[in-house]
């Protein structure tokens, strides 16, 4: 991959995703509710950020990826940067909403 991106960004991590990720799930076009592909994103976003709290999706976040998905119009996830980083910013978001106490 040519581009560089900024580290740390989501973006950045996505692009260190990008090839285990097309590995796994080639270049179909998946659902933006598929749970293998939000748990890969997951458990990988957990393993590069050293997270502490396990790679276990965290029960309702399905369901919060799909209302900001739905915010933006994204339907379907492919094994690529644009989608990775997508979701890989949902879950930062996610974990902003548990820190601040609104999600508990």
């Amino acid at each position: 991959m040519s581009e560089a991106f900024i580290p740390g960004t989501p973006h950045f991590f996505a692009s260190q995703l990008v090839e285990s990720a097309q590995a796994k799930f080639a270049n179909r076009e998946l659902p933006s509710t598929d749970p293998e592909f939000i748990a890969f994103v997951y458990s990988e976003r957990v393993r590069l950020l050293e997270k502490e709290n396990g790679n276990e999706v965290p029960d309702g976040i399905e369901e919060f990826v799909q209302e900001r998905l739905a915010r933006c119009g994204f339907h379907a996830f492919k094994a690529d940067v644009g989608s990775i980083a997508e979701l890989w910013d949902i879950f930062d978001d996610y974990d902003f909403q548990v820190m601040m106490g609104r999600i508990p």
